[in-house]
């Protein structure tokens, strides 16, 4: 008779860092990623967010 291996879920909070970050693909270089964060950053040109919001309180 086989035994069959259980497979734990172990939540991701519970798991070394490093772990999930070599699992997670490196989207910077997808094309959606990427056109969003070029609009991101060229509406960020054009309305520049005012010193008094960037500065902590």
């Amino acid at each position: 008779m086989k035994v069959l291996e259980k497979k734990l879920h172990i939540p991701a909070n519970l798991l070394p860092r490093k772990t999930i970050d070599n699992s997670l693909p490196d989207l910077s270089d997808h094309p959606v990623v990427r056109a969003k964060t070029e609009r991101a950053r060229k509406l960020l040109e054009e309305n520049p967010i005012p010193e008094d919001l960037l500065r902590r309180k």
